[in-house]
């Protein structure tokens, strides 16, 4: 018996780019959240992973400059290293509940994603 709910949605932006990325496995037996990860276009990332959180936001442009010669002639946005800026969780949080808000998915499945969202927001990273 497979006791692991996998729930993956993804909305794009054009093809290959997403805009919102949510994927939650929870162990249905235990009650626990084995990864929970949202992305955002926007603010950057929070992967839960083994209870560990990290929130990775994008980088500026000024950003992508600063570096190596290369970065300086060939700029690009990437991740940033791990922050702890809440304003950006908040964000990446806030835009990816206003995606799943627009999915017609059943009622234990909104019940699975809410808890996570409500569980990433206790965890200190």
């Amino acid at each position: 018996m497979n006791e692991n709910i996998h729930l993956e949605y993804k909305s794009s932006l054009k093809k290959d780019y997403a805009e919102n990325y949510i994927e939650i496995i929870y162990d249905s037996i235990k009650k626990k959240y084995i990864k929970i990860y949202l992305y955002s276009w926007k603010y950057g990332t929070i992967d839960l992973n083994n209870g560990k959180k990290e929130i990775h936001k994008w980088e500026t442009e000024d950003d992508s400059k600063t570096g190596s010669y290369l970065n300086r002639n060939y700029p690009i946005i990437c991740l940033n290293g791990e922050t702890k800026d809440e304003n950006i969780e908040d964000g990446i949080i806030e835009e990816n509940i206003k995606y799943i808000n627009t999915l017609i998915i059943d009622n234990d499945k909104k019940i699975i994603i809410n808890n996570a969202i409500k569980y990433l927001k206790k965890i200190k990273s």
